[in-house]
């Protein structure tokens, strides 16, 4: 599955967890390590707030308007 993703033209991480230390960096080292480098991005926590409340998600910039917007960069030519 890590080289379907990796020869992706992008790969985006999407989560919860805090972006430091989440599963986003995580799938970004396993996927160098195995000689993929497609565009690579990551959203997830980045700011202090209460989790588990509605407000949470796009305070985080996590909401799918944010998504899309940052789908549409990644999927730009360059």
């Amino acid at each position: 599955m890590l080289a379907k993703v990796g020869n992706a033209p992008f790969v985006l991480v999407v989560e919860g967890q805090n972006l430091n230390t989440g599963l986003g960096c995580r799938f970004g080292t396993w996927l160098l390590e195995r000689g993929h480098a497609p565009k690579f991005k990551v959203m997830a926590v980045t700011k202090p707030g209460d989790g588990g409340i509605p407000e949470h998600i796009p305070h985080q910039g996590l909401d799918p308007d944010s998504i899309l917007e940052k789908i549409k960069e990644l999927g730009k030519k360059q």
